[in-house]
Parts: structure tokens; sequence; C-alpha cells
């Protein structure tokens, strides 16, 4: 995994992870354009707490799931560091049913889980900190359905004197779902002990970096590095795949040059980041589509990422 430009964010977790090790916990918010890196950071943050002797509570966020009461805080609670009595008490809290009277001071998601079901999960984590330090670490935390939403958000209300750290992405551009407009971040902003990581697109500067550490040196000059840039949008994603591209192309015996050579895995990236991005991002994408060959697109892929995420609306 070659992570360039984010040494900042990468401290930044660290010294929540050792505050977190030595009794004060907290937590924080990765967030950034899509297909900007975030998954890759807080897999990286994952692989330091295991290695630190921290257990890592894991749950990834659909947007097909969203819907599904429960469904990122019973991925969190599966995990076989809880035991069968446990699962059990876990079970039977989620199944007493009910909601929460709503307070628009409190500022979580409507109808969500009643303080007594989160009063009952959050004891049974701070019993397990006492014997081991704890990363809850949730990727697409935007997709989280409104009572895991709400369960996070008062777990990290009280961790602050505990072996617990709560580390979630969440992307600046959200797919379209029910829970997008109850982004994490602003409800946790109030709290003391709340960070918040913000991950931007790749610079021309480390567009070259990436591409002397992954290729050649003489792919880190200008105007190499810059029209990998501009194909890219600066997007790591779409980069690692003109990467793989370029690979296979000289490997076959292409001859050899200093400009990206799109293909299959850049067009399979594209793809992605696009059906990540919503309708807003496919209705865009399929007006590049249409545009005659007569005009120059040539970069209209990587821009089209570059553009959403940089948060250019288009009406």
């Amino acid at each position: 995994m070659i992570l360039v430009e984010r040494e900042t964010h990468i401290a930044q977790l660290r010294q929540l992870l050792n505050d977190c090790l030595m009794g004060r916990g907290s937590a924080a918010t990765i967030r950034g354009p899509i297909a900007s890196g975030k998954t890759e950071l807080l897999a990286l943050l994952g692989e330091e707490a295991v290695n630190a002797g921290a257990t890592v509570l894991s749950a990834f966020a659909r947007c097909s799931e969203t819907d599904i009461e429960f469904g990122v805080i019973g991925q969190i609670f599966r995990h076989p560091e809880f035991t069968p009595a446990e699962h059990e008490k876990i079970k039977q809290s989620l199944g007493k049913g009910g909601r929460g009277r709503p307070c628009e001071a409190d500022g979580l998601p409507l109808g969500g889980l009643p303080t007594r079901v989160c009063q009952e999960l959050w004891e049974l984590l701070r019993a397990k900190t006492k014997h081991v330090p704890l990363v809850v670490a949730v990727d697409d935390v935007h997709f989280a359905d409104a009572a895991s939403l709400q369960a996070l958000i008062e777990f990290s209300a009280r961790i602050r004197n505990s072996r617990l750290l709560i580390a979630v992405a969440e992307a600046d551009t959200f797919a379209e779902s029910k829970t997008s407009e109850s982004s994490v971040q602003p409800l946790l902003l109030r709290q003391p002990h709340f960070t918040r990581v913000q991950v931007r697109l790749l610079s021309r500067h480390a567009t070259a970096q990436l591409l002397v550490d992954a290729l050649s040196p003489e792919l880190g000059t200008e105007p190499a590095a810059g029209s990998w840039h501009g194909l890219s949008g600066g997007t790591p994603l779409l980069l690692r795949a003109l990467v793989e591209d370029y690979r296979r192309a000289t490997w076959l015996g292409s001859e050899h040059q200093v400009e990206p050579i799109p293909g299959a895995e850049f067009s399979q990236a594209v793809e992605a980041c696009v059906r990540r991005g919503g309708s807003r991002f496919q209705d865009v994408a399929r007006a590049i589509a249409e545009i005659p060959p007569t005009v120059d697109n040539s970069q209209g892929k990587g821009r089209l990422v570059l553009e959403e995420n940089e948060h250019r609306h288009w009406q």
C-alpha cells in the first residue's frame, strides 16, 4: 500500500491510538472526497492497533442496507471478542424494541434507540476496555442506519476516560441515502475529545512522488506527472488504476512513454467512482459520454471525479 501526502493524517491517528492505549478515549472522523484514501487510512489504523495489542471492532456500512436497523452495530458486536453469553445479552438488548423520545437539543437521528439500550451496549464495551483497548472502526458511516448512528454518537459522548477509540470514515459527497442528511461529524463537533481528519485529493507533487515510488523516477518530472494528475484529478484510486494499466501496457511491449496509458483498470475505477457517487455523478457521466468526438474530452473521466469531489455541484 503506497500512501503519499498522508503523513499528517497518519500522525493524527497514531496520536489518537496512543491516547487510547493510555486510557484517554476519543472519537474521530476521517472525511474526504470519494476514493481519496479514507479506507486505507482506516485500515492502517486497524493494523497498528492490532500490533499495539488492541482489539479492532470493524464494520462497513452499505447503501443497500441503510434501512436495516442495527446493521452497523450488529457487525461491531458480532466480533468473537464477545462471549456467547454476551452475544445473547446483546441480542436481548437490541430486541427490546421501542423508540426513545426525540430531543432536538441532542441532534441525534430521530426514531433511534432508547437511551437505556445504548447504555446497556455501552456498559458491555466499557467492561471490555478494562481488559483490552478497543478500536471501533466504521467505513462509509454516511450509509449507517439511524439506530447504529445514534449508538455511535452516544458511545462517543462517554468514552473520554476509557481505552476506546471510535474512528469512522465518511465521504464529503454522499451517494443518496436516507441517512445522508445526518452526517456524523456535526453531531460529534461539540465533543472535546473529537478529532477531524480531513483528507484531500493528491496534489501534483504527491502524484509525482507516487509515480516515482510505483514506476520510475522519470515519471515524476514535469510534464509527465502533470498529465497523470490531469487525467486522474489527484484521486488515488484512479492513479493506482493508471499505474496498473501502464505496467500492463509496457509489459506487453507497448512503446515506452511517460504519458499515462488508460485501459481496462482505469475504466473500471472510473465506473466504481461514478457508481459510489450516486445519481448526480451518474447523470454527469452520461452527459460527458454523449459529448461528440470532435470535442476534446480526453480528460473528462478523471476531471469528472475531481470536479465533483471539489463540490462543483451540477444543477
